[in-house]
């Protein structure tokens, strides 16, 4: 048991009113009633005897008691009501929304289970939370998937209708190279490489600078209200930053100043058309790279 929860504990016991005192008091209070309910009882026989107007005396407590004893239960009941009945009710309602329950009032044993549904709870909601990030991120590379593409694509579509929008379409070059020659643990290592190389460059702050791997050596970049102004200082930062990590990475981008006259599938598949553009280009040096080198040999 933590700190908290042994706080929370001594509180409880401290402060809660549990249902069995509560029971206990009803009970003793309706005995006591009742005992003298029949002791004045026994006074009315022997009064009767005594002459009228004793008899009449102990009618009139008779039914003082009586109606003390319905008052009391009614207090009772009542009781029971607003520390039990009526805390349940709202609580059920608040279990239903999935909202923590009030543990500092009511009796005992309902602050009790509060307590514990409420840790329970908070559990389940940081489960919750990790899964969700989990979902979101690729473990390989600690940026976002695709379903968190998707995702904030559709978000922003909705509630950002008329921003620019730049999108970037990005592919690690030599990825199956690696692997067939180093292994895959060379290729990760290349993977995760390139990741760090794309979000020094392009940048991602969860806000209006978002990176994204979609799985293999597919990568993009989403800029949302930044000018395309930036566009070329940044691809001229990115081919430096391959340089310093020794990684190549094709890339091509699409931009729109307004994102409601078109869509980001389109904004993606144009970007995407940029990037084997430049993946051409690439192989076409590298062929050009390995035929000078022949004529040199020769």
């Amino acid at each position: 048991m933590d700190e908290t929860s042994k706080n929370d504990t001594r509180d409880e016991k401290r402060h809660g009113v549990s249902a069995r005192k509560l029971a206990a008091i009803g009970a003793g209070l309706l005995l006591l009633l009742h005992l003298a309910l029949v002791g004045n009882a026994m006074r009315i026989v022997r009064a009767e005897r005594a002459g009228a107007a004793a008899l009449e005396r102990c009618w009139q407590l008779q039914w003082c008691l009586a109606g003390v004893t319905a008052a009391a239960l009614v207090l009772w009941c009542g009781a029971l009501f607003v520390l039990l009945l009526d805390p349940l009710g709202r609580c059920a309602e608040r279990v239903r929304r999935s909202e923590e329950l009030p543990a500092d009032r009511g009796l005992a044993e309902f602050r009790r289970l509060a307590y514990a549904y409420n840790g329970l709870l908070r559990r389940r909601q940081a489960a919750e939370t990790v899964l969700h990030r989990q979902n979101r991120t690729d473990a390989l590379t600690g940026l976002s998937n695709r379903l968190a593409f998707e995702t904030y694509v559709a978000e922003l579509a909705a509630e950002q209708p008329h921003t620019p929008v730049t999108v970037f379409s990005l592919d690690v070059n030599g990825l199956k190279e690696t692997n067939d020659r180093e292994g895959h643990v060379s290729g990760d290592a290349l993977l995760r490489n390139c990741a760090a190389c794309i979000v020094a460059a392009f940048g991602d702050n969860g806000v209006d600078r978002r990176c994204f791997r979609f799985g293999g050596d597919e990568f993009a970049a989403f800029w949302v209200g930044v000018p395309v102004s930036e566009v070329a200082g940044t691809i001229e930062r990115f081919e430096r930053e391959q340089a310093e990590r020794s990684v190549s990475v094709s890339v091509g981008y699409a931009h729109t100043e307004d994102l409601s006259g078109t869509t980001v599938t389109a904004l993606y598949e144009e970007a995407d058309k940029h990037m084997y553009d430049n993946k051409a280009e690439f192989h076409r040096q590298q062929a050009q790279e390995v035929l000078d080198w022949l004529k040199l040999l020769n």
